[in-house]
């Protein structure tokens, strides 16, 4: 669950906070498959992506990712009446066909480090044309605290840039978990 509903671009919110269920099938192999549901509290949708990831190449310390979103769904509320009774219903609103890259090197087994580039292409007329954001990423993953705890950290820079507007942000994050429970408790900033 989130309480903004942040986007896969951290500077972008859903306006509101998300429960967020992620799959993954594949995950050691060359090709994989990430779909990612996130609904408002009261279970409307928010948006689908299905993720797929393909491994162009692979050593012990350094991998090339590439990924696209097909389809990226989000969804607008539309009113309806039934009965006397108005009922909000979501619809498909937008479709945001997505690539990107993931070069990425392994520094130790706790810490990766890599590029985050990412291209969307608006297709519905309030989006949009062009999405680019590039991130630099550094990724402590499962840092060991006490008994089964561990922490995971990042803390990316990136540059966003909508159509003619860009900026740079930074947006670090934090997981506190516990092997062999497969939930975590999260918290980001931006």
């Amino acid at each position: 669950m989130t309480n903004n509903g942040f986007s896969l671009v951290p500077t972008l919110t859903l306006g509101g906070p998300s429960v967020v269920s992620t799959f993954y099938v594949g995950g050691r192999e060359r090709f994989s498959f990430k779909p990612q549901f996130r609904y408002a509290l009261d279970f409307k949708p928010r948006y689908y992506i299905f993720v797929w990831l393909y491994k162009l190449f692979w050593k012990e310390n350094f991998a090339m990712k590439t990924v696209t979103h097909l389809p990226a769904l989000s969804f607008k509320p539309i009113g309806t009446t039934h009965e006397g009774e108005e009922d909000l219903w979501c619809r498909p609103a937008v479709f945001f066909p997505v690539a990107e890259l993931l070069p990425e090197c392994k520094l130790t087994p706790n810490l990766n480090i890599g590029i985050y580039y990412f291209y969307g292409k608006g297709i519905e007329s309030d989006l949009n044309d062009n999405t680019h954001f590039i991130s630099l990423q550094d990724d402590y993953k499962r840092l060991p605290l006490f008994g089964k705890w561990h922490l995971s950290a990042n803390a990316p820079m990136y540059y966003l840039r909508l159509d003619d507007l860009g900026g740079v942000y930074l947006a670090p994050s934090v997981s506190l978990g516990k092997a062999g429970v497969p939930f975590s408790i999260s918290s980001a900033m931006n």
